[in-house]
């Protein structure tokens, strides 16, 4: 009586003999009209009826109909009928329940399956259905195709009644594995619902690159969306190509520029050189005077190199900027200096003006200063023919504790047409062709002047009027200096050596021969000369040397290939120091000579100073000089050698702080490996190879690199295995510096 289901007594003849409260709510009907109707009154189909009442009596029967309430509304109903014997009368006992929300439920998940599918079949991916095919052992082995869209017909040129049922290793023998072997893999990212993708994957069978989607809905199928990238990748391919065809060419301008630093600052060497060794003469002060002015523009030779290298370094992001105080009024004195006889010889005036309210020491980079206004002076004069030429330094404004300068040079030259200004500043850019043929340059040091005016937060720009001259400005704001410390021009001393050394030199121009020699002979060493690599074997299997300083650039034989032949000749107990001098001055050149065998590096033209200490550390041994000289010489992005301490480079507390958090990191990758959490391994392993880095430790950041590779490709046993050698590496490391 109080069942929520609808429950009915109908006899034979289908005329209702009881129902409960559910049936007299269900149908709208009061208790006694509804024990005085037949169940044709309720049911809106009557076919079937009495052979379903049949079935009911005599084994019971469960079906769905629709039945109709008293106000002539409907609704579905879920049947369960059942003969039973009441008394000696046979009859049927109906239990109804309503479903009209069920079947509601269920076509909306039709239309939505509807709706879905419609969507996959008409997307422009393939889509393809798979079962899972499992062998004997219950690994998947295979895919059989279900279901498959019309893209994916096109994309395969197959039609989908040749497809279906069919395995994907039939139609796909080729790269039958590709799909398992990832199904395999990430099996428990499938199992819990998750989609996997595979970025690119080519296929033999129909030449074509792809991009697939994996997702599972059960654990026996597979459903994969495959987009063809075939397009994209080819554009990518070509995209490698040129980017490689445009390194390659970097390549060639990199070297370029290494053989024109070499051609250059060679004989720039060997007048730097002869200039030092004759201001060590006696000289009244007219001519030592002379000679340093002399020496002053042999460096300033060295800016046409330097543009093309300054260039290049520009271009890679590699230019620095120095903070150092310097004497601006010295500085401007100097550079004006250098640039009178020029403005003599051309019949021209040169003028300065200083500002007096110029701090005399100011914080900032003198020697890119420098460089500008030799930039600007150079291009006056050059284009002056007659009147004069006018520098003036302005202080505009004071600015806590800097100072904003005006820069003006102004010229009486040729000038320049408006339509041309704003060509000026760019790379290589000449305005007039037929003058400058006549004058010569690079065509870059206008657009270096101006990136390193901007580089040090300032700004630059020119007024001219063709045939009137030209005046440049650049505003620079510079902080005012603490220390006034002057520098005063000391000239160069050679102090006799205490230990005399058999040195071979091997240089092929005869000029830089002549003047290393004399400085290594003043200093008392005793030296023997070779014109190129194979002299200089030849010499060396005739006798022992304390060291050689090596050219690179030879004919014959180049040093490389000499140093080479050495180090096989020689005994491994008895190494002889091999020290590379080469005009070649780009980063990166200095690593790569002394990974060849060469034991230290010095680039032309070649400061005395550097040249015996390196001597005197390699061939007197570490040990004389720990704690009072530094550790090693670099070579530094401009050209410049480098005294620094490796053990004074980071202390001792940034060093424990980089170990603790190598030890972190192990940690962190280990728990992951027992989760195959192939993401965490592979950032963690990037993060010991970065600190690793920094401190120095190569063998460490070489196994960590390692590590990252194999996680990268989800080879857990090398990741395993690399792991090991970053404890064990990570473990020498930490004990060599107790």
């Amino acid at each position: 009586e109080n069942a929520h289901d609808i429950i009915l007594f109908i006899d034979i003849d289908g005329k209702i003999i009881e129902a409960n409260k559910a049936a007299v709510k269900a149908y709208g009907y009061a208790y006694e009209e509804l024990l005085s109707i037949n169940i044709r009154d309720i049911r809106d189909d009557w076919n079937y009826t009495k052979q379903q009442m049949k079935q009911a009596n005599q084994k019971g029967i469960f079906f769905e109909a629709v039945h109709r309430r008293k106000n002539g509304s409907y609704f579905q109903v879920e049947i369960s009928s059942q003969g039973i014997t009441m008394g000696n009368k046979r009859i049927l006992l109906s239990i109804v329940r309503d479903i009209t929300e069920r079947k509601q439920g269920e076509k909306k998940i039709f239309e939505s399956q509807a709706k879905y599918r419609s969507l996959f079949m008409n997307m422009s991916s393939g889509y393809a259905y798979y079962r899972v095919l499992y062998n004997d052992k219950g690994i998947s082995a295979d895919l059989e195709f279900t279901e498959v869209n019309e893209a994916f017909e096109k994309m395969f040129g197959m039609a989908k009644t040749h497809i279906i049922g069919r395995n994907h290793s039939e139609l796909f023998p080729t790269s039958k594995d590709i799909l398992i072997k990832n199904i395999r893999k990430y099996e428990n990212a499938l199992s819990r619902g998750e989609s996997v993708h595979i970025d690119e994957v080519f296929l033999n069978d129909s030449n074509k690159w792809l991009s697939i989607a994996l997702y599972s809905p059960n654990k026996k199928h597979i459903v994969t969306i495959v987009t063809d990238i075939t397009h994209s990748k080819q554009s990518e391919i070509k995209l490698i190509a040129a980017k490689e065809s445009a390194e390659a060419a970097n390549k060639s301008k990199s070297e370029f520029l290494a053989n024109m630093s070499h051609e250059i600052r060679t004989p720039i060497n060997g007048m730097v050189g002869m200039l030092d060794l004759t201001l060590l003469t006696d000289l009244n002060e007219e001519q030592k005077d002379n000679l340093i002015t002399a020496k002053s523009c042999a460096n300033a030779l060295l800016e046409i190199i330097n543009d093309i290298l300054d260039f290049s370094r520009m271009e890679a992001g590699k230019m620095v900027i120095e903070d150092v105080s310097f004497n601006m009024k010295e500085l401007i004195e100097e550079i004006v200096k250098m640039h009178s006889p020029r403005v003599i010889e051309k019949g021209l005036e040169l003028n300065y003006a200083f500002s007096s309210a110029i701090p005399q020491f100011l914080i900032g980079d003198p020697n890119r200063l420098r460089q500008i206004l030799n930039n600007l002076i150079s291009n006056a004069i050059k284009f002056t023919v007659d009147g004069d030429i006018t520098i003036r330094v302005k202080k505009i404004l004071d600015i806590d504790d800097a100072v904003e300068l005006k820069f003006t040079v102004s010229d009486t030259g040729i000038g320049i047409a408006s339509e041309n200004i704003e060509r000026l500043f760019k790379n290589f850019s000449q305005i007039d062709s037929s003058f400058t043929k006549r004058n010569g340059g690079t065509g870059l040091g206008l657009a270096i002047s101006k990136q390193l005016v901007e580089m040090m937060g300032g700004q630059i720009w020119v007024e001219s009027k063709e045939g009137k001259g030209s005046t440049f400005y650049f505003i620079l704001k510079l902080k005012i200096g603490n220390q006034a410390i002057e520098k005063t021009r000391q000239l160069p001393q050679i102090l006799k050596t205490a230990k005399s050394i058999k040195i071979l030199l091997v240089e092929d121009d005869a000029i830089n021969q002549k003047v290393i020699m004399k400085m290594l002979e003043k200093k008392g060493h005793i030296v023997k000369t070779a014109n190129n690599g194979k002299e200089a074997l030849a010499l060396f299997e005739e006798r022992k040397y304390d060291a050689i300083l090596m050219d690179i650039q030879m004919p014959e034989m180049d040093g490389i290939e000499a140093a080479r032949k050495i180090r096989e000749k020689e005994d491994q107990n008895d190494h002889t120091p091999i020290i590379a001098l080469t005009a070649y001055a780009l980063q990166g050149d200095r690593d790569k000579l002394l990974s060849l065998g060469l034991d230290d590096y010095v680039s032309k033209p070649i400061h005395m100073d550097e040249l015996f200490y390196i001597l005197d550390r390699i061939t007197l041994g570490k040990e004389k000089w720990r704690g009072s000289m530094p550790d090693r010489v670099e070579l530094c992005d401009n050209g410049e050698v480098l005294f620094t301490d490796k053990k004074q480079s980071r202390s001792e507390t940034q060093i424990i702080s980089i170990l603790s958090q190598i030890i972190q990191f192990i940690q962190e990758i280990e728990t992951a490996m027992e989760s195959n959490d192939f993401v965490i391994i592979e950032n963690m392993a990037h993060d010991i190879k970065t600190i690793a880095n920094k401190i120095d430790a190569g063998e460490i950041k070489n196994a960590a690199f390692k590590t990252e590779l194999a996680a990268r490709r989800g080879n857990l046993t090398d990741a395993m295995k690399y792991i090991e050698q970053v404890k064990h590496e990570f473990k020498i490391y930490r004990e060599s510096i107790v």
